[in-house]
């Protein structure tokens, strides 16, 4: 079958038979473009780019106790440190995964005091390669959405100059840090595009209100003692 989705495209396999009969390839009408209303306001939005799912991190359970260390090192940082952090091992289906850690720190401007989570996905081979943030998704009326921001995947990945020049010698405390640091102070020059394009052309006005009426979906933060 031929996918008429212009954003994927279609490998044929190697040896695979051409006997089959020729399907119409006419080209069809093409479908009127997303419109977005913000304040009134009409705006007609440009094709998304296609979106790369990244491969996701594999899990290490012989590494386990190498990542709880590093976790009890972090909350200890946080506690000296007095930041409003919550940091704790990923627990899913019942398992405690100490290699991906649960995070959540306090929004400011559009999100002010709202709870921003995620995962942050440790690779096997940690401090090596470097890791792998996934923002949690918003949960609206309509279905789960991506925090809109100039810095994060349609897959809700971080795109973060930290990871893409990462540094072995980097502590974990400055992962926490430079991942909220780039939340409230939005950063794509470093790369050739920004991660959401549609979103990063909007004007102040309208991203403000997107990010509001996003902020409304989410809990507000509270400290784990």
């Amino acid at each position: 079958m031929i996918n008429n989705n212009p954003k994927i495209k279609i490998l044929k396999p190697i040896g695979q038979p051409n006997n089959q009969p020729q399907q119409n390839n006419q080209p069809q009408q093409n479908s009127k473009p997303k419109i977005t209303i913000i304040n009134q306001q009409r705006i007609e939005q440009v094709e998304q780019p296609r979106i790369v799912v990244k491969q996701d991190v594999k899990i290490l359970q012989e590494r386990s106790g190498f990542f709880d260390e590093l976790l009890t090192k972090a909350n200890q940082e946080i506690l000296s440190n007095e930041s409003q952090y919550n940091i704790q091992p990923l627990q899913e289906n019942g398992s405690i995964i100490f290699q991906f850690w649960k995070f959540e720190f306090p929004g400011k401007g559009n999100f002010e005091r709202k709870c921003i989570s995620g995962v942050l996905k440790f690779q096997p081979d940690h401090p090596k390669s470097a890791p792998r943030f996934e923002f949690d998704p918003v949960y609206t009326e309509k279905g789960a959405e991506v925090i809109q921001h100039e810095n994060i995947y349609g897959d809700h990945s971080l795109c973060i100059p930290l990871f893409t020049y990462w540094k072995n010698t980097t502590v974990e405390y400055e992962i926490l840090q430079a991942i909220e640091h780039i939340f409230h102070n939005p950063n794509w020059n470093e790369g050739d595009a920004p991660a959401n394009p549609i979103f990063s052309n909007l004007l102040a006005n309208q991203k403000k209100e997107i990010q509001k009426n996003q902020a409304k979906y989410l809990p507000d933060f509270s400290k784990i003692l």
